[in-house]
């Protein structure tokens, strides 16, 4: 056993400036310990909101809407991020820094816990927090950020580590067995001032070991975890939507870092109705039949490119295979990416290289200023939308993942359902609020993985997570037929805003939609990009290229 904080190692270990050496170090060992991190005026705050929090019922009842059984996903009356201090420590801006330097540019905020044990608390043996989502070895990392409000010392108990643990592959509690017993190796963290902070990689095995002698201070603890972009990650709160839109509309970013509360990041919570049905196995040949039924080549439109868009879905054939007809949920719909898409013949970028999901393009159109510049440049791609509001559906042509392409190349997100073919389709859908709940709109989709593609003599039965890997699930009601789609996604019918909204909390407040004028009326939309307002999408920039595209 070793002390990590004892005389002036505890000062050599804090990294306000995080440079080589640190970066190393986190890779390395997979933590880092910041002495005196926080300043003095943000702990107190912090300090008087955790007891707020303890002693109100807040804590108690926040873990009450996280164990609610309805299904609604409910967020409690009050949430951490709610609280002002706590709201500012997420974005606090040295943190976010040396995070960008562990994580890239790209990572979103994942959680936040809050509380404070009394003197003489118990224990919690060896576990790691990394939310695994799949099996193999981990291709990207999620941090843990400790914040020790009032430090650490014998008196409170101490935070004992596994250095390199975050190596293994393991479960979570793979050594729960073990209690809080001391390892071989370990290093314990037993001395920090107040406002201390350590940073560890989820995957690391930690314990929090009790207080050897008896103690009159109470435990501050304010735990927040943010993970890197690039795949899906699971949340482990049940109304994450909901914390999410709350910490943009609060703009706990402070408009410097996108996509910290960006929901893209992110699966369905387990046992939600967000997930895709799957209804059978296709050949190729078959998916081809389909898509050229759809799409003949010489069918006389402008901007007509449907020999470009098969080439798409040859490629995933290529690179993927598998190809598997299911039914969308709304949500599937609006979670898909979209890569790269100019007008054709347009001056106009409607979706940018580093991609955006449907809901995210579909917000990008709302405003009647907007909707009137686009169709003035782009006015092909506006009509497509407005042929699509009116047109019967047909099927949508997916990925799983991104496949490769100078379309596809620049995603930031490449893990999860991605568009082939669709994307007019998909964003008048999503902007006319034509979108129904449950699954019902017809799609194939290439290199779901096998374990996920299992069938019996109820096809039918299998759905699964908008995330290729999560494991399937069964339903005891029977999928619709694919005939009876167009009757649900009738662009002559009411318009609906389900669920209180047309797109997900993260795509803005919801467009009201003038059907006799066929616009969209403007809502408020604040989003968080970096640039100027207006660079690269439906704006100046990269958007000032023009090239032939068909935007489907």
């Amino acid at each position: 056993m070793r002390s990590e904080c004892e005389g002036t190692t505890c000062e050599m270990s804090g990294l306000r400036a995080l440079d080589a050496s640190g970066i190393r170090q986190f890779a390395e060992r997979g933590y880092l310990v910041l002495p005196g991190f926080l300043p003095d005026t943000l702990v107190k705050r912090l300090a008087a909101e955790t007891d707020h929090w303890v002693d109100s019922g807040l804590k108690e009842r926040s873990i009450a809407a996280c164990r609610d059984s309805t299904g609604t996903g409910a967020p409690p009356p009050l949430m951490e991020l709610e609280m002002p201090a706590h709201g500012e420590l997420l974005g606090y801006r040295p943190l976010l820094d040396i995070l960008a330097r562990l994580l890239g540019p790209v990572f979103a905020f994942h959680h936040l816990h809050s509380d404070r044990r009394p003197p003489d608390s118990a224990g919690k043996a060896w576990h790691h927090d990394y939310e695994e989502d799949r099996p193999g070895p981990r291709t990207h990392t999620m941090v843990h950020a400790l914040h020790y409000l009032g430090g650490l010392d014998p008196s409170v108990g101490s935070l004992a580590v596994l250095p390199g643990s975050h190596r293994e592959i393991a479960g979570k509690t793979a050594r729960e067995h073990l209690g809080t017993a001391p390892l071989p190796g370990e290093v314990v963290i037993d001395r920090l001032p107040p406002g201390s902070t350590v940073l560890i990689h989820s995957a690391v095995f930690h314990a929090r070991r009790p207080s050897p002698e008896p103690g009159i201070l109470p435990r501050y603890m304010v735990d927040s975890s943010y993970c890197q972009g690039g795949i899906r990650w699971r949340p482990v709160k049940p109304y994450w939507r909901s914390m999410l839109r709350r910490a943009r509309e609060l703009s706990l970013a402070h408009g410097q870092w996108p996509e910290l509360f960006a929901e893209h990041h992110f699966t369905a919570y387990p046992g939600r109705p967000e997930w895709m049905r799957i209804l059978e196995t296709v050949s190729f040949d078959a998916v081809l039949r389909q898509f050229r039924t759809d799409h003949p080549p010489d069918r006389a439109h402008d901007g007509n490119t449907n020999d470009e868009a098969e080439g798409h879905v040859r490629n995933a054939e290529r690179l993927l295979g598998r190809w598997t007809r299911v039914l969308l949920s709304r949500r599937d719909v609006l979670g898909v990416m979209l890569p790269w898409h100019l007008g054709e013949g347009g001056g106009r970028e409607l979706v940018p290289r580093t991609g955006l999901t449907v809901a995210d393009a579909a917000a990008l159109l709302r405003g009647r200023q907007r909707q009137d510049d686009y169709a003035r440049t782009n006015p092909v791609c506006w009509a497509k939308l407005l042929h699509h509001r009116a047109a019967p559906p047909t099927p949508l042509f997916l990925s799983a993942r991104a496949v490769t392409g100078e379309d596809y190349d620049g995603l930031r997100v490449k893990d999860g359902l991605t568009h082939l073919d669709g994307l007019h389709r998909m964003l008048a859908w999503a902007a006319w609020a034509q979108l129904p709940e449950g699954e019902s709109i017809p799609a194939y989709v290439a290199g779901l993985a096998a374990a996920d593609v299992r069938h019996g003599a109820r096809q039918d039965q299998h759905r699964l997570d908008v995330h290729p890997d999560r494991q399937v699930g069964h339903r005891d009601d029977h999928v619709h037929d694919m005939a009876d789609v167009h009757g649900r996604l009738d662009p002559r019918a009411p318009v609906g805003l389900p669920d209180g909204g047309l797109l997900p909390a993260d795509r803005g407040d919801v467009s009201d939609v003038d059907l006799a004028a066929g616009d969209v009326v403007p809502a408020a939309v604040e989003r968080e990009r970096a640039g100027q307002p207006g660079d690269g999408v439906l704006g100046g920039g990269e958007g000032d290229r023009i090239r032939p595209r068909d935007l489907r």
